[in-house]
């Protein structure tokens, strides 16, 4: 996943983060007249099967997915929400996020973003994909009043800056963990009643026998600096992963009854 704050607001950059299809910056003369209704249509996530987590969201997403690391050579934190090639399980057919789970920030943040107005820009600017369909122009704008940006633009900014410092304070997490060569390559062997044997892979996890073999004063550093509760969370979410292979799997035997069945040949 393309990192964030690389992005520059260029409708042709071909290193977008996931969703976004063009970013482009949020000026008060262009989109004067532009509105955006919240974040209410999840379709755009229907088919992603891992969401981008920040640390501060473990407590709250450990409750509903299985917290696992990307391959990457700068691996990050992800949720994930479905099985390789099938959909996202937390998203209805009518675009809605299951209800009472926690929606992670990334999917709450999108179509905004901070990213860099033009080339050799200093400073992020407050950006938002224009292919959304929740940001449109209308006569009844909310984004700016007399020119300046509304009550709804400065929350919208604070949460998009606040996720930028997340991004910032997760990377140093994962610094941590590879510096302790705590991540391991996964391979979880998930078997339910009825059903053969499902194997995932293609993340990473935390090695529990890596993390005993911490000498003390390791393990006191990340007590200390709060890693040592995150890495618990981790590991306390993974429990997480039968129960999204038997929604998965529930779901792949809906869509294969709702398929219409073929008269044998004459």
């Amino acid at each position: 996943m393309t990192k964030d704050n690389q992005v520059e607001a260029d409708p042709q950059a071909a290193s977008l983060p996931a969703f976004y299809n063009s970013v482009t910056p949020l000026f008060s003369k262009a989109h004067e007249k532009y509105r955006f209704d919240g974040r209410k249509d999840y379709a755009f996530a229907a088919d992603e099967a891992a969401v981008m987590l920040i640390t501060d969201e473990f407590s709250s997403a450990q409750r509903d997915y299985p917290i696992v690391f990307s391959r990457d050579d700068q691996p990050m934190p992800v949720a994930l929400t479905g099985l390789p090639g099938q959909h996202n399980q937390f998203v209805s057919a009518q675009g809605k996020w299951r209800p009472e789970t926690y929606i992670p920030a990334y999917m709450r943040r999108y179509p905004f973003i901070l990213a860099f107005a033009r080339q050799g820009a200093s400073e992020l600017s407050l950006c938002f994909d224009p292919s959304s369909k929740s940001v449109c122009e209308s006569d009844e704008g909310n984004l700016f009043v007399d020119g300046e940006p509304s009550s709804r633009t400065q929350r919208i900014l604070e949460f998009c800056s606040a996720y930028e410092l997340g991004i910032r304070k997760t990377r140093r997490y994962m610094e941590t963990l590879v510096e302790l060569d705590l991540l391991m390559d996964a391979q979880v062997d998930v078997r339910l009643p009825g059903k053969e044997p499902t194997v995932l892979r293609g993340f990473q996890t935390i090695s529990g026998e890596k993390l005993k073999t911490l000498e003390d004063d390791k393990v006191l550093e990340l007590v200390s600096s709060g890693a040592l509760a995150l890495i618990y969370a981790h590991l306390f979410s993974l429990k997480n992963l039968e129960r999204l292979v038997r929604s998965s799997m529930v779901q792949e035997d809906k869509t294969k009854r709702s398929r219409p069945k073929t008269q044998a040949a004459a």
